[in-house]
């Protein structure tokens, strides 16, 4: 390695001890092969010349540390910084500490439903975000696009929609005529001894209507002979109809009879 040596002077006059006060703060120029860090120990300002050198390692500058290291090679066109020869910490690196700070912070995740706004908030894409609050969020056009889901009663058919209504073809909930929901059983008791009427008013039953069709049939009880029901003749008769809550059931029979006996009535 070469160093170039300046020749002392004679301090005892003014102008010469000037002149060696300046020769002994110059920067220092070095010679040698190779990288110079790691091996050549300087002070900011220094040169080192490699002699085996090509073009953007040839001339090296010594701009940080006071040990072996801070050496960065001259390229064509002037001084490159090498990336991994930053040393201390990152603020005092005033430059890059403030470029990162101009930069954007990391950005949080949203979800596949939503997008990047302008004030820098994952926000939700839907009918609001593209000026659209009047329009659903919904094909409203073609039902054949249902894959899914079920459609409201409300848009089937127009009245009430629950267990004792059907959709009619004309769209219209309506009620099933002679259906389960349109029957009673009712019990009427001709008492314990023999008479030839027997009375029930039933009430309670909102399906019956000012036109509805009441059928009544008495049935069996259990353990009965047959035979006995037809001597005895019972005979139905259904009046007094109160649409919206019930109607009278009365038993007649001419041969007279005692107990009690079930009736089924339906209506259309």
């Amino acid at each position: 390695m070469l160093r170039i040596a300046f020749p002392r002077l004679d301090l005892s006059r003014p102008f010469t001890r000037l002149l060696q006060d300046i020769i002994d703060n110059s920067p220092q120029a070095f010679s040698g092969t190779g990288d110079p860090n790691g091996s050549v120990v300087g002070n900011v300002g220094d040169l080192f010349i490699n002699k085996n050198g090509s073009l953007g390692t040839s001339l090296w500058v010594k701009e940080s540390g006071t040990g072996n290291t801070g050496w960065n090679a001259v390229q064509a066109g002037g001084l490159t910084a090498t990336w991994g020869l930053i040393s201390g910490t990152l603020s005092s690196q005033t430059d890059l500490q403030t470029a990162l700070n101009a930069k954007e912070p990391t950005i949080s995740a949203g979800t596949s439903g939503q997008y990047w706004r302008g004030d820098k908030t994952c926000q939700s894409l839907d009918n609001n975000a593209v000026f659209l609050g009047n329009v659903a969020n919904v094909d409203q056009q073609n039902a054949s696009n249902l894959t899914s889901g079920t459609v409201g009663t409300a848009r089937l058919g127009t009245g009430t929609a629950d267990s004792t209504t059907y959709l009619r073809g004309d769209n219209t909930w309506a009620t099933v005529a002679g259906g389960s929901g349109n029957a009673v059983s009712v019990v009427c008791d001709f008492g314990a001894s023999f008479t030839d009427k027997a009375q029930t008013i039933v009430t309670g039953e909102a399906w019956v209507t000012g036109t509805s069709v009441l059928n009544a049939e008495v049935l069996t009880n259990s353990g009965t002979d047959p035979d006995e029901m037809y001597l005895l003749g019972i005979r139905a008769v259904v009046s007094d109809i109160v649409p919206g809550d019930g109607f009278t059931i009365t038993l007649y029979s001419e041969a007279e009879a005692r107990g009690t006996y079930t009736v089924m009535v339906s209506g259309v």
